[in-house]
């Protein structure tokens, strides 16, 4: 190769998976198993813009999470001066290039009295694991097994263990030296008795609304915005709200809830909506995500501690997109997590009981949570062929009101020809029979009612009963989510009976220092507890409110229907067909 060739900013990747793309978004379908060519200048975390490596005329956007890069442009096979790539060369110097990677696996002593400390070690070497069967991803294959890749303790991972072998308390340290001006009050949290969270803040409400498809074809861009709308009470005593409205993007959302996840590592945060590459503009899948962020970002301002934080305020109040482009900078620059999130957490002393005697509520605490993750599920279920038999009877009663309406009409029905089924003497031998006449009248209203009846059910099974549905799915797998509080309990309690162990006279002043921590643990995951409890008491409450009114409603607009229908039949002078009909569309309206 010569010394003035340039080598060309791109990478080759592998689709992992099908992806059917749509042209009118500049989108590139891809079949699993195939090689691509990616630009090194990045579209945004989620999109890139790729050329087939076989036919590279073909260009567009693809997924990010569909793809497995396997080498970037230094490699000399990619220089300018080639004019094709030799699949054959690739391979072997793929093969080569990962035979080069030396990554260590590390394997923890479990019965090391230090069993849960990282030591020496940066964390970077418990990232990884041997990356040997990295080449099983080279052979031409359909399909991929993702592997798990972190495979550190959840006591490390949180801080925790930072917090616990800490040489100082971080919160005395900060009374001591107030020039570190980075921690401001959002960054101070207090417990209460009980233990629980004290709320700084009032509860406010907020709502996600209007998604709007945005497309930008000179940058081959394409998103969707929802506008994100806070209501803030004025004042306790006060009906007067607040509102702040901004835009937001599904990936800033995102964005949110991974900066969550870091700054507050210990504390337990609703899942967040997965993501979909596939009809993401699909009008009926924009109202399902547009649902779940709602419920997503109404669970996490219900929470006390991020109820007050300035990361919940910057993503909710930051109208400017500059500006909140700035913000996000600041936050990703954020030295509150982890350890220093412990060493600013307030609780009364003795607020806690010293030792292993709050065990027991830690393990009813799990036994209850494990009752849930047996038990919803059924529920889930069970709630599930209740909509499935609705919609099925739905069907058989617009059957039943459609077979009723044969019975009158001179043809079978099929929505033909409407004024033939208003025929007199069509099914009586006698010429201007009055009897019949008034008779084919009143099974008309009998069958328009019973199929508005129909629909109404079917819009339920639907419809109305989906936002339940989503509902009683948030607390599927609560045992899943929850049960790294217990581990890190048991680390935790484990060190403490160590540190008592070496020094049972407690004359050492660190010991004092060792307590406190423990108590600050402590009452964190005693007032997660009692936050999830509270949470779980008032989202089934929701749940069996929500679930009664729309029973209430369906029945209530069947009885009206219904009631409607009798009284008509009462009627001497029964009114026209053609009032019939147009009553007909107005009972089937949607709820």
């Amino acid at each position: 190769m010569a010394n003035g060739d340039k080598k060309l900013a791109f990478k080759v990747a592998r689709a992992l998976y099908d992806f059917n793309g749509q042209k009118e978004y500049n989108e590139l379908s891809l079949t699993a198993g195939e090689y691509v060519i990616v630009d090194d200048i990045e579209v945004d975390d989620i999109w890139a813009f790729a050329a087939l490596k076989r036919d590279p005329t073909q260009k567009g956007l693809v997924p990010q999470e569909y793809l497995i890069y396997l080498m970037d442009s230094s490699s000399e096979i990619f220089d300018s001066g080639s004019e094709s790539i030799d699949i054959v060369n690739f391979m072997e110097t793929a093969s080569k290039f990962i035979a080069t990677e030396s990554f260590q696996e590390n394997v923890i002593d479990k019965d090391s009295s230090n069993a849960f400390t990282l030591g020496n070690r940066s964390e970077s070497e418990y990232l990884y694991q041997s990356y040997s069967d990295f080449k099983t991803y080279i052979p031409l294959q359909p399909c991929f097994v993702r592997k798990t890749l972190n495979r550190l303790l959840t006591f490390a991972t949180t801080g925790t263990e930072d917090f616990f072998i800490s040489n100082s308390l971080g919160s005395l340290d900060y009374i001591k030296n107030p020039q570190k001006k980075y921690i401001t009050e959002a960054d101070i949290h207090y417990i209460e008795d009980g233990p629980k969270w004290k709320s700084k803040v009032g509860i406010f409400d907020v709502f996600v609304h209007d998604p709007q498809k945005k497309i930008f074809p000179s940058y081959l861009k394409s998103h969707v915005t929802y506008k994100v709308t806070s209501c803030f009470p004025t004042n306790k005593n006060s009906l007067g709200i607040i509102k702040v409205t901004v835009e937001r993007r599904y990936s800033q959302f995102q964005w949110f809830h991974n900066k969550l996840l870091k700054k507050y590592s210990l504390l337990v945060w609703p899942k967040f909506p997965e993501k979909q590459i596939t009809h993401r503009f699909n009008d009926e899948f924009l109202e399902r995500r547009r649902s779940s962020l709602e419920r997503y970002i109404k669970r996490v301002v219900k929470h006390p501690v991020a109820r007050y934080s300035d990361l919940l305020a910057t993503f909710l109040t930051c109208e400017d997109s500059l500006e909140f482009a700035e913000k996000m900078k600041e936050h990703d620059n954020d030295l509150i997590v982890g350890q220093k999130f412990f060493e600013n957490v307030y609780h009364p002393d003795f607020n806690v009981d010293e030792g292993s005697a709050d065990a027991p509520i830690l393990y009813a605490f799990s036994c209850y949570i494990n009752s849930l993750d047996r038990h919803v599920p059924s529920i889930i279920n069970s709630f599930r062929n209740l909509r499935y038999s609705i919609h099925t009877g739905a069907d058989k009663l617009k059957l039943f009101g459609q077979n009723i309406l044969k019975l009158v009409s001179k043809h079978n029905f099929s929505g033909t020809n409407s004024s033939d089924s208003s025929s007199r003497n069509i099914w009586c031998h006698k010429d201007e029979c009055s009897k019949c006449e008034k008779l084919t009248n009143i099974l008309k209203i009998t069958s328009d009612a019973l199929i508005s009846c129909s629909n109404i059910c079917k819009l339920w099974a639907i419809k109305h009963s989906e936002k339940i549905t989503a509902q009683l799915n948030e607390w599927k797998q609560p045992a899943k989510d929850t049960t790294f509080l217990y581990k890190i309990y048991l680390a935790t309690l484990k060190k403490y009976l160590y540190a008592d162990k070496i020094d049972p006279m407690h004359d050492n002043e660190s010991f004092e220092e060792l307590r406190q921590r423990y108590d600050t643990i402590f009452n964190i995951i005693m007032a997660e507890i009692d936050r999830i409890h509270e949470e779980k008491i008032d989202s089934f409450k929701v749940i069996a409110m929500e679930l009664l009114d729309q029973e209430i409603l369906l029945q209530k607009k069947k009885l009206e229907i219904l009631e409607n229908a009798r009284s008509g039949l009462l009627n001497e002078k029964l009114v026209d067909y053609i009032i019939i009909a147009f009553y007909f569309k107005m009972v089937t309206k949607v709820l």
